[in-house]
């Protein structure tokens, strides 16, 4: 009973680090708004923006807080992905709220390449990404309080 009440005990650490790093994004992504100029008002080669030239854009030309929002993602999603993995032994709960958590985050993602690509100040790309976030953020915060309670659900 103690090595299991171990084992929730390391992966709701996990998830405390993920909530930490969600609220890190939250934040660069504030900057991003705030300090972020339109690329389609800075070149007139980026008329017609594609995926790759938006990552290139994020991730060379966008400035400091746009390559930290977009790097972070990058973690975010990698990080998910082994919690997913984690949780397949704490039961299928845990392994259902990975899964939504995981998904929320890649539409958070796609909606954020979206609104580089399109237009920066397209609202509701940004509203989208941000509701993607808080439902993942909720989803984590649940996962947190569900493995305090360390008892396995199958």
């Amino acid at each position: 009973m103690d090595n299991e009440a171990e084992s929730y005990r390391k992966f709701k650490n996990l998830v405390h680090v993920m909530l930490g790093l969600l609220v890190l994004q939250l934040i660069f992504g504030v900057l991003v708004q705030m300090f972020t100029i339109n690329p389609t008002q800075v070149s007139a080669t980026y008329k017609s923006m594609n995926v790759e030239k938006a990552f290139y854009f994020v991730f060379v030309q966008g400035g400091i807080e746009m390559l930290l929002h977009g790097a972070l993602a990058v973690i975010l999603v990698l990080f998910s992905i082994y919690i997913l993995f984690m949780a397949k032994d704490k039961g299928l709960i845990f392994v259902m709220l990975s899964g939504f958590a995981f998904l929320s985050l890649i539409g958070a993602s796609i909606s954020g390449m979206f609104l580089v690509e399109q237009d920066i100040s397209d609202a509701s790309l940004s509203i989208g990404m941000l509701a993607s976030f808080i439902f993942c953020l909720v989803v984590y915060v649940i996962m947190m309080i569900s493995a305090k309670n360390y008892k396995k659900t199958q």
